[in-house]
């Protein structure tokens, strides 16, 4: 019978430590994603990102804005993005893949994605964005 557990899968991703959210705010937002495993004393030895502008992160043939490369680390919480500068109003969409403590291939995740508001206060055009606010007619 064979014991070898299956590889690790990275579940549940974050941003911000929000499923999906809308309007994040920073520049720099912070990554993060759960392990399923079966079998004992189970570990992340490596992760890898890839963060694309709305489209399939696990599609090589879409562009990336980042892709973090192999990164030799256990870590899977806070991870700060590390791509090109994000823009305002964006739908960013992400995947990870995992190896595990043999260095097998996790394959991607489930992709996950974020929305950025607005990221420079030039942007907020203050006559026109705040112009709902209060009643009709009111100064």
């Amino acid at each position: 019978m064979d014991e070898t557990p299956a590889p690790l899968r990275p579940i549940g991703l974050t941003t911000e430590r929000r499923e999906s959210p809308l309007g994040v705010d920073r520049t720099v937002p912070l990554l993060a994603w759960k392990l399923a495993a079966t079998g004992r004393d189970r570990k992340q030895s490596a992760y890898r990102i890839r963060v694309v502008v709305d489209g399939d992160p696990t599609d090589p043939d879409v562009r990336s804005v980042w892709d973090s490369g192999v990164v030799r680390s256990a870590q899977s919480v806070d991870i700060p993005y590390g791509g090109e500068p994000l823009r305002s109003r964006t739908r960013y969409v992400w995947a990870v893949r995992v190896f595990d403590e043999s260095d097998r291939d996790s394959g991607w995740s489930e992709p996950a994605w974020f929305e950025t508001a607005f990221l420079d206060p030039s942007e907020w055009n203050s006559e026109q964005e705040s112009s709902w606010i209060g009643m009709a007619g009111e100064p």
